[in-house]
């Protein structure tokens, strides 16, 4: 049961470690618009707050 864990935690910091370097590393900008779902359903909602924080990080 012991070594169950333990292969499970090392499993676990591994693929976290990967997921950060792999963010890291690749190119990218975000980008602050609206997403829409094949039925129409907006996954994304712009606030002022949000547009805020976007236009901080720019400078």
């Amino acid at each position: 049961m012991r070594d169950d864990r333990r292969s499970f935690l090392k499993k676990l910091v591994l693929g976290s470690a990967a997921a950060v370097a792999v963010s890291a590393v690749s190119p990218g900008k975000a980008s602050a618009r609206k997403q829409k779902t094949a039925d129409g359903e907006i996954l994304y909602r712009e606030t002022p707050a949000f547009r805020e924080y976007y236009r901080s990080l720019k400078s």
